[in-house]
């Protein structure tokens, strides 16, 4: 999936961990793996302690989940070129406005449909953006700009 994706083999860093326990508890502590049961244990009990203030070194451990995983770095990909100018899109155009409980009083504020946004829209806080899958608020005294890669940057005035 990774060089699917566009990695080399030779960034590909693997990790493999263990979930450990004292035999009986019903909780687990991430462990290390190592090619040595014994470190594996060691390394348990020096867990433990760090995390609860004790270890039980002639108790013994239980290995219950074994994880793997894989990570790698590939080279950066440009995103996608948002235009300066969408047929019909203006930067200012308000879908609606929203009642919002700002400051001890309900304040009318402009709402925004985040696809009728391009490259270079602004906005002032107080103002929501909504898309498909969230909602962005721009708190008074913020602003957001549109950024030609798509990104909805927020900074404070």
């Amino acid at each position: 999936t990774l060089r699917a994706q566009g990695a080399q083999e030779s960034a590909m860093r693997f990790h493999r961990f263990y979930d450990a326990r004292y035999r009986g508890q019903s909780f687990e502590l991430q462990i290390e793996h190592d090619a040595s049961i014994r470190a594996i244990v060691r390394r348990f009990h020096a867990a433990h302690r760090a995390r609860y203030g004790y270890a039980v070194e002639e108790e013994a451990v239980e290995l219950v989940n074994a994880r793997s995983t894989v990570a790698a770095a590939r080279e950066p990909t440009a995103g996608p070129s948002v235009s300066a100018s969408r047929a019909g899109a203006s930067p200012h155009r308000v879908e609606r406005s929203r009642r919002l409980w700002l400051d001890g009083t309900f304040t009318e504020i402009r709402v925004f449909a985040r696809e009728a946004l391009h490259a270079g829209s602004e906005i002032v806080g107080p103002a929501i953006v909504e898309q498909y899958d969230c909602t962005t608020y721009v708190a008074p005294d913020w602003s957001g700009q549109v950024l030609g890669d798509g990104i909805l940057s927020l900074e404070h005035l």
